[in-house]
């Protein structure tokens, strides 16, 4: 789903849904995202979708709560929620990531696509990012290795 943010994923509500796309407005910068959704997200799209109003996901009681409020359950969903869930899906599959979070994932995918080719700018824009400098700041180092294969191709 891109990386996308959780402030997002809280407000999402069957209106974002329009056929294989979740079109939203990111909360941060206020711009139109549209994002394809895969099989395997729509069945946890499917799964968690309640009445026509209602937020996809429970991370907010009700979807009119004052934004202080949101800002206490995103946190309080992340830290007794996902967080755990995470590390116990990666504990049974025996893979340790130590400090893995919700934004981990985030951060990955970002890595992913800059390790795939993907210009910074495109991974910018997919991250919802109003600055490309700030891509910059999520994006890791590569190794010497793809560095000394980058070489290579002048050889």
């Amino acid at each position: 789903m891109r990386g996308m943010n959780l402030a997002d994923i809280a407000e999402l509500t069957p209106v974002n849904l329009h056929g294989d796309r979740i079109v939203y407005r990111r909360k941060k910068t206020g711009r139109e995202y549209s994002v394809k959704v895969s099989a395997r997200a729509a069945a946890i799209l499917d799964k968690y979708r309640t009445g026509p109003n209602d937020p996809i996901f429970p991370i907010y009681p009700a979807a009119s709560i004052p934004d202080k409020k949101k800002l206490w359950r995103k946190q309080n969903f992340t830290e007794r929620t996902f967080n755990p869930a995470m590390k116990s899906v990666c504990a049974a599959l025996g893979v340790d990531v130590p400090g893995l979070t919700f934004y981990t994932a985030r951060h990955t995918y970002a890595d992913s696509l800059k390790k795939a080719g993907v210009s910074v700018d495109v991974i910018s824009q997919a991250l919802g990012h109003s600055d490309v400098r700030t891509t910059d700041n999520y994006l890791k180092s590569f190794g010497d290795e793809v560095i000394d294969a980058a070489d290579k191709l002048l050889d």
